[in-house]
C-alpha cells in the first residue's frame, strides 16, 4: 500500500509542474508583450522563454528557484499605479501571479524536465506465452 501511495505521489508531482509554453507564455502574451517585446517600449522581452530569462536593462528578471527575489515577481505584485507596477493598468489575477511564482520556484524551465531518453519510442504487443 505504501508503494502505491509513493508512486502516485511521485507521478502527481512530476505532472503538476508548470510548463512555460502552455501555462506561462499565454499569460505574458495577453498581458505583457504589447510593451515587452523586441523593439518595444520596455527592454525586457517577454515574447519568448529566452527573452524572459535574459532580462532587460534592470538586469535578470527571474532568479530561478526564488520568486521572492525575482524582479518580474516583485513588479507583478505591486499595486496598480505604483511606480514600476506591471502590467501598469490591468493587474494579473492572483491565480496568474501564483502560477508565475510556482514556475519560478520550480526553476523557470522552458518545459517539463522529463528526460526522454527513458521514454519509449514505440511499443510492440507480442503473443502471450505460454
Amino acid at each position: 500500500m505504501k508503494v502505491i501511495y509513493i508512486i502516485s505521489f511521485s507521478i502527481t508531482f512530476l505532472y503538476s509542474q508548470i510548463d512555460y509554453e502552455t501555462d506561462i507564455q499565454p499569460i505574458f502574451n495577453v498581458n505583457c508583450t504589447f510593451c515587452h517585446k523586441s523593439g518595444g517600449s520596455a527592454t525586457l522581452d517577454l515574447t519568448s522563454h529566452t527573452g524572459a530569462i535574459s532580462g532587460g536593462w534592470s538586469g535578470p528578471a527571474i532568479i530561478a528557484g526564488d520568486h521572492q527575489n525575482s524582479l518580474l515577481y516583485q513588479r507583478i505584485i505591486q499595486p496598480t499605479g505604483t511606480d514600476g507596477s506591471m502590467p501598469p493598468n490591468d493587474p494579473l489575477s492572483q491565480a496568474q501571479i501564483g502560477l508565475i511564482a510556482q514556475w519560478i520556484d520550480e526553476g523557470a524551465e522552458y518545459s517539463l524536465s522529463v528526460d526522454d531518453v527513458f521514454m519509449p519510442k514505440d511499443h510492440t504487443l507480442h503473443q502471450n506465452y505460454p
